[in-house]
């Protein structure tokens, strides 16, 4: 959480100081663990909710429906839509719809999600393995 800019993203130096949306979007799924399994730090979802409205805001793609791969241009790529890591992503949404009751999050996860099944490149196990290793809990959270 210290580590969260004054923006509200999180930048990677591995990315070039770029925001990495599904980086964040596995450190979410550890955030939510934490909270979880360990305890109920009240940071975690303070934090979280900033870097959500952070991201829908500036990084969800509306004509792919999908967020972008990297906040700005680096070496490794940069703001091109990445459907096929949208359920990386999704967890936090759906969580924070759980945690706060706000069907805002339900709504923006319910698209992620929709955004990721839809248009997906599943081509290879790696993409399908990112696609699908977590976001069965998606399922869950929006209850």
């Amino acid at each position: 959480m210290a580590a969260q800019q004054p923006d509200d993203s999180y930048r990677f130096a591995n990315w070039e100081m770029a925001h990495s949306n599904y980086m964040t979007g596995m450190m979410h799924d550890v955030m939510i663990k934490y909270y979880t399994y360990v305890t109920p730090d009240a940071r975690i979802p303070a934090a979280m909710k900033k870097t959500l409205d952070w991201m829908w805001a500036t990084q969800w793609d509306v004509p792919t429906q999908s967020f972008v791969y990297l906040s700005d241009p680096t070496s490794f790529g940069g703001p091109t839509p990445a459907p096929d890591l949208n359920l990386l992503i999704v967890n936090g949404y759906a969580w924070y719809y759980l945690y706060s009751g706000d069907a805002t999050y339900k709504t923006r996860a319910d698209a992620i999600f929709a955004g990721g099944v839809v248009r997906a490149y599943l081509d290879g196990y790696k993409q399908f393995n990112e696609n699908y290793t977590s976001s069965y809990r998606y399922l869950y959270y929006r209850q």
